[in-house]
């Protein structure tokens, strides 16, 4: 299915493209990150420790871990002198 895109008055059709969500987007298994500041997570993803085991950053202070690599982000994170909160999901 094509999916439009408007861009400064024009349409744009890329095909192939899947339709955006009308909602909210759940995905299970993932572990997010989040810290206390912008400049904190933007240090972490230059760490080269610990940034190759980050997949994207959502937001200003969250990002998205594989759960493959919720283990060895704890590791290093626990290396590199921080002291990370676990909680675990429902």
């Amino acid at each position: 299915m094509a999916r439009r895109r408007r861009t400064t008055g024009e349409t744009r059709v890329d095909a192939g493209a899947a339709p955006a969500p009308d909602g909210p987007v759940f995905h299970d298994g993932l572990t997010v990150i989040e810290t206390s500041d912008e400049i904190e997570l933007t240090s972490l993803l230059a760490d080269r420790r610990i940034g190759g085991l980050i997949v994207a950053r959502l937001g200003p202070t969250e990002a998205v871990v594989l759960p493959e690599h919720t283990e060895p982000l704890l590791k290093a994170l626990q290396k590199a002198g921080h002291t990370p909160t676990v909680v675990d999901g429902p």
